[in-house]
């Protein structure tokens, strides 16, 4: 797979084989305490669903394992509980903005998101109720897909 195949590839990892997510110049990388997690990277919302909706499931980074998933679709997070979107204030995030971020708690999970205009990246922290920490970021020509061109 040349290159660029492989910065457009993404992970189906319900059926084990490739999508097109990491299409453009976008990606993401999660980790779970610390340990990179690519099964979170270009991936559906909840990988427990047998039916899914390649336009709005899929995400460059996905942390969080159990009821709650904090993702991040290029530079914007979008918040998930139970299989259906939370909704959550951006409106930081509107016009041209240096920098944003937010945080909450949502039944014992705690969540914040960072945006940062000059590196055009999004920073997503989610811990989990029994205290597994995700660390997340997604953003413009870094992540999964990019690290295979320096190779």
């Amino acid at each position: 797979m040349d290159r660029l195949a492989n910065r457009i590839r993404g992970r189906n990892m319900v059926e084990g084989e490739s999508v097109i997510l990491a299409y453009g110049n976008y990606g993401g990388n999660v980790f779970r305490n610390g340990v990179r997690m690519k099964n979170h990277e270009d991936a559906i919302t909840y990988r427990e669903n047998e039916i899914w909706n390649f336009h709005k499931d899929l995400f460059h980074g996905v942390p969080g394992e159990k009821r709650v998933r904090l993702c991040g679709y290029k530079v914007y997070p979008k918040l998930f509980m139970d299989g259906k979107e939370v909704p959550m204030d951006i409106s930081a995030m509107d016009g041209d903005v240096d920098e944003a971020k937010g945080s909450g708690e949502l039944e014992g999970y705690r969540y914040a998101w960072h945006y940062d205009g000059e590196d055009n990246k999004l920073t997503l922290f989610l811990i989990e109720p029994d205290g597994t920490e995700w660390t997340g970021f997604s953003g413009y020509a870094m992540g999964a897909g990019w690290e295979d061109d320096e190779e």
